[in-house]
Parts: structure tokens; C-alpha cells; sequence
């Protein structure tokens, strides 16, 4: 029976040589990677901190990591939430962070470009219990996409 339930769980699980899993601080693990050597920075579900806006994960500081380590031209930031509030937030975040980026370096060509997410079974293709609580109590899910421009 013990063997039967290990064929099970392996079924359950597609292994990729591309994945890693850390527990820890996601901040310090991606401010370790060699500068514009990712692709993709996925945030699924952050607590929204309602009301404690200085306590979220992102803020200008963070943007400033991704943009270092995202390759250019190519790299995204994608984000799902079903806190209406903080997508709204988030977006003002990343208009605000091209804003000042624009006065600073005398550019027109914003750091990050909002465009639509790749199709979800890309890149977020199960649904974890939090986000199958927010459906059943109502909410839905707001995917977010933005690419780090070419500079």
C-alpha cells in the first residue's frame, strides 16, 4: 500500500531542471543572481498589507533589484492577486517608478512596459487553495504584466 501511495504522489509532481524552490527571503535570493540573467519574476498571491503600504514586498527599491536582474528587452514581472486594492496600487507603483526614472534620465522610454500576461498555463497554471478560497468567497483573479524595456 506504501508503494502505491509513492506512485501516487510522483504522478502529482513534474520535476524541471529549471526550478528551484528556496525558503527564505525571495528578495535575497533573486539580489544573488547575476545581474540581467532572468527572465521571468512571478509574485502569485502577496499578502496585500492593507493599509501598511510601507510593508509590502514591492516598492521602488524592489523594482530597482528586478530591473538589475531581469534581462532586458525580455524580462517580466507577473503578478496575481484578487485584492483589487493592491493591483490597483501596483499599477500606480510601476507608472510612478517610470515616471521618475523618465525625469531622471531625460528619457522617454519607460523602464517598464504594461502589456497583457502570456496565457496563464504558462506561467501559473495550478490553483493554489488561497486563490480557490477567493473564488469561493467571491473575488477574482487580476494578472499583471510588465516587460523591462531594452535600454
Amino acid at each position: 500500500e506504501m508503494e502505491k501511495h509513492d506512485q501516487e504522489q510522483n504522478q502529482c509532481y513534474q520535476y524541471h531542471s529549471n526550478v528551484r524552490v528556496y525558503a527564505g527571503d525571495g528578495i535575497k535570493m533573486i539580489r544573488s543572481l547575476p545581474d540581467h540573467s532572468t527572465t521571468c519574476i512571478a509574485l502569485t498571491f502577496p499578502d496585500p498589507m492593507y493599509n501598511a503600504d510601507k510593508w509590502r514586498i514591492l516598492q521602488h527599491c524592489t523594482l530597482d533589484v528586478f530591473r538589475q536582474k531581469l534581462k532586458p528587452g525580455s524580462g517580466m514581472f507577473l503578478l496575481a492577486t484578487d485584492a483589487v486594492q493592491f493591483a490597483e496600487w501596483t499599477v500606480s507603483l510601476f507608472d510612478h517608478y517610470n515616471d521618475n526614472d523618465n525625469a531622471s534620465e531625460s528619457e522617454s522610454e519607460s523602464a517598464w512596459i504594461k502589456e497583457d500576461p502570456p496565457p496563464r498555463e504558462e506561467w501559473l497554471p495550478i490553483v493554489s487553495r488561497y486563490e480557490e478560497k477567493g473564488i469561493t468567497e467571491g473575488r477574482y483573479t487580476i494578472c499583471h504584466c510588465w516587460r523591462l524595456a531594452s535600454r
